[in-house]
């Protein structure tokens, strides 16, 4: 990736969820490498922990051929737990195109994971962009930030693919994707998805299992 200078965050602006963690996906035959990154907008400026999460939902609902608009009143505090967070940007909703219009019929659920290559790039495959909860610690950020990491730091961040060796993630760090080897993967902490499901999923459903008892 590029040499873009890389800024730490400045303490610990992440808060570990104690809930309990997923690990039911499927092995699946998986590419060697996958890059979701090209199809995300990069966020930016303040509050950006709401924006990394708005950003993931906003990737998976734009795919739903939803016309929204990217909500910029972000007044969720994220002075929280983490899955806190992710529970009251759900609940809050999202609004369509038109200012006076709020999205209803979309129901979404944060649902944790099990920190593993596996499930990471299970997610992956499957089309998600995953939030993750990390800490950065002094071998972190001198091999992948090229600085000095005097004390334990946590930030919350975007997993949007890997390669053989390495994920591709997007941070408040750089203005760009960063590349972390698998070796820190130990420093993820939590990694969450958030389920977007449609009223069409509902009724697709519906008919394969009644088609299942038939």
């Amino acid at each position: 990736m590029g040499q873009t200078q890389s800024a730490l965050p400045s303490g610990k602006h992440y808060k570990y969820s104690y809930c309990k963690q997923l690990d039911n996906l499927n092995f699946s035959i998986l590419p060697p490498i996958l890059n979701l990154s090209n199809l995300i907008n990069f966020p930016s400026g303040d509050n950006y922990i709401l924006k990394l999460i708005y950003t993931a939902i906003y990737y998976k609902i734009k795919h739903l051929g939803y016309n929204i608009k990217e909500n910029t009143n972000y007044y969720i505090n994220n002075n929280i737990q983490l899955n806190k967070i992710i529970e009251n940007v759900c609940n809050h909703g999202i609004k369509s195109s038109d200012d006076n219009y709020e999205i209803k019929d979309l129901i979404m659920v944060g649902k944790p994971y099990k920190v593993s290559l596996n499930n990471i790039k299970q997610l992956l495959f499957k089309g998600n962009v995953i939030i993750a909860g990390i800490v950065l610690d002094e071998k972190f950020g001198m091999e992948v930030l090229q600085k000095e990491v005097s004390s334990l730091l946590t930030d919350i961040i975007l997993i949007v693919g890997y390669t053989e060796t390495h994920l591709f993630i997007m941070s408040n760090w750089k203005s760009e994707i960063i590349e972390i080897d698998y070796i820190f993967v130990d420093n993820i902490l939590e990694i969450w998805n958030i389920e977007i499901n449609s009223p069409e999923d509902f009724f697709l459903n519906k008919d394969i299992k009644e088609n299942k008892e038939i």
